[in-house]
């Protein structure tokens, strides 16, 4: 009797490498880390990008293609000063991740909520383009990835410390079981 083997199609959900916020630019640290992590990853059939410049760098630097935009993957939609008051949170508590800054303003959790969800979807329907064994890149963000992860996990959607470094995040295969990806503390 013949015995058939099922291959996993797997997601690696990336942050972004690390960048220079007022050059709006990947950094020359952020370039190399991203050149020495595309040794250790596999050949990737689909390459997803949120639409902000240092998203698509990174992809392009992973992955030596262009990647496809979906802003699904990208940042909640925010203001100037929503942004500014995330932000000087973040710098009052250097461990706390954006994830966890958002959460001392009620307006943004909503959204983050949202984008969060479009993110998980976007990990699903890409399972859908996907053959056996094949393997799948999307480059977001530390808030939105830890809200997606989250739901998909179907866990409470509350701030717990949790953030994603640069060039961190998780692998999720087509089951949905996900588990934790940083080559660089591991």
């Amino acid at each position: 009797m013949l015995k058939l083997i099922h291959y996993m199609k797997q997601i690696f959900v990336l942050r972004h490498a690390h960048w220079d916020e007022n050059e709006k630019k990947l950094t020359e640290s952020g370039i190399l880390k991203a050149e020495k992590l595309k040794e250790k990853l596999p050949k990737f059939t689909i390459i997803i990008s949120s639409p902000v410049k240092r998203a698509i760098e990174t992809a392009k630097l992973l992955s030596n293609c262009d990647p496809e935009i979906d802003k699904r993957a990208s940042v909640i939609n925010w203001t100037k000063e929503q942004k500014e008051k995330v932000l000087e949170k973040r710098r009052q508590n250097q461990k706390a991740g954006t994830f966890e800054a958002i959460f001392n303003f009620s307006e943004l959790i909503d959204l983050l909520k949202t984008r969060s969800q479009e993110l998980g979807s976007l990990i699903k329907e890409t399972f859908g383009e996907l053959k056996d064994n094949e393997s799948a890149l999307i480059i977001s963000h530390d808030a939105v990835m830890i809200g997606s992860k989250k739901i998909l996990q179907n866990l409470p959607f509350v701030a717990n410390g949790e953030k994603f470094d640069e060039l961190t995040g998780f692998i999720i295969d087509e089951k949905l079981k996900i588990k934790e990806f940083d080559l660089f503390n591991s």
